[in-house]
């Protein structure tokens, strides 16, 4: 994974999704892999998180957290001539458009926008008219499975992973 060093919650909330979801699958969260780039020097940052991760055996796919991330890391990927899906898969987390460019199209986790805002502004006019506390609130997201992901170009779990195809 890659994310930001930043006290952003959001960003933060992200690396600890991906360490609880290796954890719910009894698989030990290695933090070596888990990459924190600045946001002054992203582009040369994501460039060396990217080839250290892909300089793992054990490493068959990569998680962005933020799009610029993975614009940047994508930039660098198709520089290599990595195949995708093949030798890595990538997932970024929300949709941009500027994805569709990239062949072969980024699998993503998608957030329900327009929920967000309207929860947060129906929380905000509480907590202005009626002086209620912030809340924490959780609102569900969706894996959209495209082209960089194994399962959206046809690969089942009984074919060769992108590792043991090398």
């Amino acid at each position: 994974m890659i994310s930001y060093k930043t006290k952003l919650n959001h960003l933060n909330d992200r690396t600890k999704g991906y360490t609880q979801a290796l954890t719910d699958h009894k698989i030990a969260a290695d933090k070596t892999l888990i990459k924190k780039v600045s946001l002054n020097h992203d582009a040369t940052e994501i460039t060396a998180a990217v080839k250290s991760l892909l300089s793992t055996p054990s490493v068959d796919a990569i998680l962005f957290a933020s799009n610029r991330i993975a614009l940047h890391a994508l930039k660098y990927i198709q520089q290599t001539g990595i195949k995708i899906p093949d030798q890595v898969e990538l997932i970024g987390f929300d949709e941009s458009e500027v994805f569709d460019f990239f062949q072969p199209q980024l699998s993503y986790v998608k957030q329900p926008m327009h929920q967000l805002g309207q929860t947060a502004t129906e929380l905000l006019m509480d907590i202005i008219t009626q002086n209620k506390k912030e809340q924490l609130v959780f609102v569900p997201s969706e894996l959209i499975k495209r082209g960089s992901t194994s399962s959206a170009s046809g690969r089942t779990s009984s074919q060769p992973s992108p590792k043991e195809r090398e």
